[in-house]
């Protein structure tokens, strides 16, 4: 079973400020973009494709032969741009599924994403795997082939979670009670507090 990684790290970074892009800001010795990517690749996923205008944060060790990086020209119309360019990339690839993760989640674990990754492979006949925290479904989330016609056809910021919400659209969620695994960098004030942590 062929399951691509899809690293999603087009954003402009609106709300952290003006001038600061999130993914270069120093994090645990690393760009904070490149901190999840790290984790994917110590993960099973052979392949990742990271949808990205700018490859300053993207250190030398983690551009690999496993790494495809992506420009997507129209991410400015909003995440279903990213998510549609990841998509298409990872066709060509020949994906079963995609293992969808955002760039501004710096703690998910490699293991998390083995957990998704093994779920899948148990368990094909879902429609989708995601971690969910409270019951909320969240990202990381992994899309069977079957989605991708839907999920090409977003439009402006709409994410995988607009598809997924659909009643005849089946998912196994995996409950995850480490809320700090999942926590997304989108302020500035985002960014101090994590760095109280680290």
């Amino acid at each position: 079973m062929n399951i691509v990684g899809v690293y999603l790290a087009a954003g402009c970074s609106k709300r952290m400020g003006p001038g600061i892009h999130k993914l270069q800001l120093p994090l645990r010795g690393l760009p904070l973009g490149a901190s999840a990517l790290q984790s994917a690749l110590q993960s099973r996923l052979q392949q990742i494709v990271v949808v990205t205008n700018d490859r300053a944060w993207l250190p030398a060790a983690v551009q690999t032969e496993r790494v495809h990086i992506v420009p997507c020209k129209q991410a400015g119309f909003g995440q279903s741009r990213s998510l549609s360019c990841g998509i298409a990339y990872a066709e060509q690839l020949q994906a079963d599924g995609v293992l969808i993760m955002l760039a501004d989640q710096p703690f998910v674990p490699a293991a998390l994403l083995n957990q998704i990754l093994e779920t899948y492979e148990q368990e094909p006949e879902w429609s989708y795997v995601a971690v969910s925290h409270c019951g909320i479904l969240q990202p990381p989330v992994l899309l069977s082939q079957q989605l991708f016609p839907l999920l090409k056809g977003l439009q402006g910021d709409q994410g995988a979670r607009s598809v997924l919400r659909h009643p005849s659209i089946a998912g196994r969620l995996i409950a995850c009670e480490r809320r700090d695994w999942l926590y997304d960098v989108d302020t500035w004030e985002d960014y101090i507090e994590i760095r109280k942590n680290v």
